[in-house]
């Protein structure tokens, strides 16, 4: 899903839909302690309660279609396994057939869940079941919302982390003094989540589902693939670790300073042709696409014969790499163990190896400006220019008494 398809079904869950529920009536949850065990599991008619606890149950839900596309928002698609009779799809299936009245398909799913998330402490587990009448959006773009071709019935999952609310002292009326405030258990926003079906293209997919975690490098492994039955799906960091790792697999040590630079800069020649081509597609990159961009950028053809089987073997069959996660937008960063450069993706050039006496340096080219620390420093003599306007001047800590 994309920004755009997260955010329709976002607005489902807008503080203004809450007075009539916009059709969500059913909300099941399951609470557990810190080992997994069941403390309570109810139903909730969203009619009966009030506005206040409608809203902090939108509120949950609207977190779990927040985030970044290819970040914390992800689409798998199922394992061949979760097309089995026991699959995930198949449990799934049953909840969202079942508009969340099949007692036993939820008990199921709540205790699969609970075993396999890695939580600490208690959580809550949050179900909820939703009709969307889709409005039809016009060849120009106008949303007829008198008009629909198409009901998206779905379910949507939070997971959330339930705490102590921080303590305080609070004034007794009774007592007429100030005591201790009494602690109770609040839920947290939403620690994952998923939306099944997915909202692809504007339609229901059956074959897939929308995961939502607040860790882009935490997601939950054992509940998006054992209770899920999602395909393996790595997170952000491991996206990038994973990359770097099938180029040094397959290229070895002769990558030199500038064909590094030729690959971020492919990399995100390629991501901007992607969001111009279609600006509401996440930008990914798959096996073939991610040679492509290493022969361009000077890697030799023969260093590449193991590219494929590298790429299967670390990323995993069919696996697609968001590009947000193999580049950034903004600035190219080049590290040494203890100094950290960033530079605009266009001024890289700047950027050099030399070698002088025998070992290695980075060097800057500078133009005509120069500072350290607001300090305005001459490019040629190194003298002092310009001292810093001292209201500008960060103050000094305060020292603790």
């Amino acid at each position: 899903m994309n920004r755009r398809e997260l955010n329709e079904i976002k607005a489902i869950f807008e503080p203004d839909n809450c007075e009539n529920g916009m059709g969500i009536r059913q909300i099941a949850g399951a609470y557990f302690d810190g080992e997994g065990k069941e403390i309570v599991s109810a139903k909730e008619d969203l009619e009966s309660l009030r506005v206040a606890e409608r809203l902090k149950y939108f509120e949950i839900f609207r977190k779990v279609l927040s985030g970044t596309p290819g970040k914390n928002q992800i689409n798998p698609g199922f394992s061949d396994d979760a097309y089995a009779p026991d699959g995930g799809r198949g449990l799934l299936m049953k909840l969202r057939d079942s508009e969340l009245k099949d007692d036993e398909a939820l008990s199921e799913f709540f205790q699969k869940t609970a075993s396999r998330l890695s939580m600490k402490g208690n959580f809550l587990i949050l179900l909820a079941w939703h009709a969307y009448d889709l409005p039809v959006i016009t060849a120009d773009g106008i949303r007829d919302s008198e008009s629909s071709d198409e009901v998206f019935r779905y379910i949507i999952c939070a997971v959330c982390p339930v705490s102590p609310e921080k303590g305080g002292l609070a004034f007794d009326s009774d007592l007429q003094r100030f005591r201790d405030l009494n602690l109770s258990m609040v839920v947290d926003a939403p620690v994952c989540g998923f939306l099944f079906p997915a909202f692809n293209d504007r339609t229901s997919d059956e074959d897939s589902l929308q995961f939502y975690s607040k860790n882009a490098n935490d997601l939950q492994s054992g509940f998006l693939e054992d209770v899920l039955s999602c395909r393996r799906t790595l997170g952000a960091s491991e996206q990038k670790d994973v990359f770097c790792d099938i180029v040094k697999a397959s290229v070895g040590d002769d990558i030199n300073f500038e064909v590094a630079k030729k690959i971020d800069d492919n990399l995100r020649e390629f991501q901007n042709e992607q969001k111009a081509e279609n600006k509401e597609k996440v930008p990914s990159i798959d096996q073939k696409e991610a040679r492509k961009i290493l022969e361009k950028s000077g890697v030799p053809e023969e260093k590449l014969e193991t590219f494929e089987e590298q790429f299967e073997m670390q990323a995993g069959e069919d696996q697609k790499l968001a590009m947000t996660n193999l580049t950034k937008a903004k600035d190219m960063v080049v590290k040494t163990p203890s100094v950290v450069v960033h530079v605009k993706p266009e001024d890289s050039d700047l950027l050099q190896t030399r070698e002088i006496d025998g070992e290695v340096y980075l060097v800057i080219r500078i133009d005509e400006n120069l500072s350290v620390n607001g300090i305005s420093v001459n490019p040629g003599t190194g003298e002092v220019t310009e001292y810093p306007d001292s209201a500008e001047e960060t103050p000094e800590e305060e020292q603790p008494l």
